[in-house]
């Protein structure tokens, strides 16, 4: 005679892998994000907010659901960061990928100037093997342009940068590609 007990558990340790697994799949969407927004001229502050926003729903609505599958009361806290890291990352992945990847106009080059070259942090905190950076600022927006470890070695002097820029389809503009202006 099959057990009821065995199989509910069996079935509440598939919805668990089930979750486990978006909340990693949402991470990694979240990093993907991350890639696009380094080229997007966009409010940081959006990054953020579009994650919170719908996992605040998420967590009030399928709280009990969720506390359900795991057999416990689970903090709400916790479910926010669950909801953020998986529902939210593919809501903000959306976002940023419809605007990135449907260009509706070409705005044409701009010249900044350029308020400072560093690096990012490298593995161990090492700021001498990451990556080289351009910081500029267009339109109130501050934005790390990622340059060539080439260009980087040479840019002493320089003090402009020339972008080509296109605007998404959600109105936000992308960075094409850009020339350093050296001198």
């Amino acid at each position: 005679m099959i057990n009821l007990i065995e199989i509910e558990n069996k079935r509440r340790r598939i919805l668990d892998g089930i979750v486990s697994a978006y909340f990693v799949i949402g991470v990694l969407l979240f990093i993907i994000s991350n890639k696009i927004y380094e080229n997007t001229f966009i409010e940081s502050y959006l990054m953020f907010i579009i994650p919170i926003v719908p996992s605040i729903a998420l967590s009030l609505l399928l709280r009990k659901i969720m506390n359900r599958i795991e057999r416990k009361n689970i903090p709400l806290i916790f479910h926010g960061i669950l909801h953020s890291c998986s529902t939210g990352s593919v809501i903000l992945l959306v976002f940023l990928s419809m605007n990135y990847y449907i260009p509706i106009e070409t705005k044409g080059k701009e010249t900044l100037p350029i308020i400072e070259f560093a690096r990012l942090s490298g593995s161990k905190g090492d700021r001498h093997n990451g990556q080289p950076y351009a910081l500029v600022l267009r339109n109130g927006i501050l934005k790390q342009i990622h340059i060539h470890e080439n260009e980087f070695l040479i840019m002493n002097g320089t003090e402009s940068i020339t972008i080509n820029v296109s605007k998404g389809i959600l109105g936000y503009d992308v960075l094409t590609s850009y020339n350093i202006n050296f001198k």
